[in-house]
């Protein structure tokens, strides 16, 4: 293959290919067509650059954009629930809740609940603990709720299944994208038929 410059002053080649030097700007690539390696050119000379190929979610990590949030219940009284009202700002909330419990449990995801009392704070890190928690989304756990709203989702996880002797987890198989500017609650619900911990954790990140 020969060497073609183009439009955009950048250059496609072979590996095999001699890389020009002969009025090249600093700055400017050549891709090497027959393995996706790329080269910049400082100048003087060509030197390779190492292409990092992240997920999506270990990208968000790193911005700082990942969120973790969490709560633990104990002795959750049989048909009790163990809520979670996330509230939502401007910009939506890609999330992946997990539940846990002790036993039997129901879980589901309300849109827009009525929320009288707000209740504690949740546990709300950033997943890159080099940036903080500045910018947290709001998490509390135990409000009161005199109505669930829109639900979007439900589902029941029987204990003792497989090998999970006493109880058992349940995480969302796929993401749900949270709308902006909007509340959300995150309920799970005992059905041991006696007192039970249980948790939840909810992995959020924010996308543009």
């Amino acid at each position: 293959m020969t060497v073609v410059k183009m439009q955009d002053g950048n250059y496609l080649g072979l590996s095999t290919d001699v890389k020009p030097t002969s009025d090249v700007p600093p700055g400017t690539k050549f891709t090497e067509h027959d393995n996706d390696r790329l080269w910049l050119y400082d100048g003087t000379s060509w030197h390779e650059i190492e292409i990092v190929v992240l997920d999506s979610p270990h990208k968000w990590i790193h911005e700082g954009k990942m969120w973790a949030i969490s709560g633990r219940f104990l002795s959750i009284a049989d048909n009790d629930n163990a809520d979670m009202v996330l509230e939502v700002g401007s910009v939506g909330l890609h999330v992946i809740w997990e539940t846990r419990s002790a036993g039997d449990h129901h879980g589901s995801i309300h849109e827009a609940p009525t929320v009288t009392t707000a209740g504690d704070p949740a546990t709300v890190s950033n997943q890159n603990r080099n940036i903080g928690d500045d910018g947290a989304p709001v998490g509390k756990k135990n409000p009161t709720i005199t109505g669930t709203g829109l639900e979007l989702l439900t589902w029941l996880l029987p204990g003792g299944t497989g090998g999970q002797a006493s109880g058992g987890e349940r995480p969302s198989r796929e993401e749900i994208i949270l709308a902006s500017n909007t509340t959300y609650l995150f309920r799970a619900t005992n059905k041991k038929g006696q007192a039970a911990d249980m948790c939840w954790v909810l992995h959020a990140y924010e996308h543009d």
